[in-house]
């Protein structure tokens, strides 16, 4: 049986809920705001939102867990973000997150996942870069990839002008 994510509650972030492996690596990164590799949508249950950043090794049959919502949006690592794809995904945010977890996930909850979930700690919370890279960032600080977290911090940029 699937475990149930826990919600926000007073815990300082990142907190870890599976570390165990690279198919999880699953941590809630802010209130109601979580980053997961490929297998952390099947493992837990309870998430408002799953947004699947995916690339062109990505099997359409991903399996999901019912009751949640799911924006998918194609995407190869270590690239820039889509046009759009921030925007879109900040208003899935924003229609989700207040009713429970929105999961930001890709192949290793690195690079995509981690860099959308920055972008959205910057809008949405008011975080700073550093607090929101602390945040989504893990042991190791080649991730998120360059390319990818430049271009969401040009897109974060861009919206406080």
């Amino acid at each position: 049986m699937a475990r149930r994510v826990p919600s926000y509650t007073g815990r300082t972030f990142p907190y870890w809920i599976d570390e165990s492996n690279g198919h999880t690596n699953l941590r809630l990164v802010g209130r109601n705001l979580a980053v997961g590799a490929w297998a952390a949508p099947r493992e837990f249950r309870g998430w408002s939102g799953i947004i699947d950043f995916y690339g062109s090794s990505r099997e359409d049959s991903e399996e999901y867990p019912e009751g949640a919502s799911l924006l998918r949006i194609p995407f190869e690592d270590g690239q820039q973000f889509p046009k759009g794809a921030l925007d879109t995904a900040l208003m899935f945010v924003q229609a989700h997150r207040k009713d429970g977890p929105v999961l930001f996930h890709c192949a290793a909850g690195l690079s995509r996942s981690a860099s959308a979930a920055y972008a959205m700690l910057r809008v949405l919370d008011g975080l700073s870069h550093e607090d929101a890279l602390e945040r989504v960032q893990t042991e190791n600080t080649d991730y998120p990839m360059q390319a990818t977290l430049n271009s969401a911090r040009g897109w974060v940029q861009r919206r406080r002008i």
